[in-house]
């Protein structure tokens, strides 16, 4: 997701090119933006109203991370891409003891692969023919295909 993010955001890219340390940032914000979990069912264990709405005891719930990436009463222009954001408590990796055991693996991967494209190809955009949707069973997305063009670089 990094390096769509980055292409797409032209001004992004060159901003972690200047700036190599807003990595870090770089990649929370892909996550918050396109978490690769979009939806989480679960079952209620109470009797509960949210926003309004009565939900019985023991009803199938879906939560839907990727409408949280987007809250506005939780994050300052929710659907800005934003390396610099100071705080970004995001739901990307899950939450509680739902949390993702791999976070700190995933974070070190993302940011090494975005610094290696980076340093070895600062100037890739993204073409038309994106392809992003589910992966089997519907609830994780990733992306499909992603045709770049760039600047070959001599060895």
């Amino acid at each position: 997701m990094l390096p769509r993010a980055l292409a797409l955001v032209g001004a992004v890219q060159v901003q972690v090119l200047a700036r190599p340390a807003l990595i870090n940032g770089a990649v929370e914000e892909a996550i918050r933006i396109v978490p690769p979990l979009q939806l989480f069912r679960r079952v209620t264990t109470q009797d509960t109203t949210l926003g309004g709405v009565d939900i019985p005891a023991k009803s199938s719930v879906v939560l839907c991370y990727g409408a949280a990436a987007r809250d506005g009463n939780s994050v300052e222009n929710p659907d800005q891409f934003d390396p610099t954001r100071k705080l970004n408590r995001h739901v990307g990796y899950g939450w509680g003891i739902h949390r993702c055991l791999g976070v700190a693996l995933a974070r070190t991967e993302m940011r090494v692969a975005a610094q290696t494209l980076l340093n070895r190809i600062p100037d890739f955009e993204v073409e038309d023919g994106v392809g992003y949707g589910p992966l089997e069973g519907g609830m994780v997305m990733a992306l499909t295909s992603l045709p770049v063009r760039f600047t070959p670089q001599p060895n």
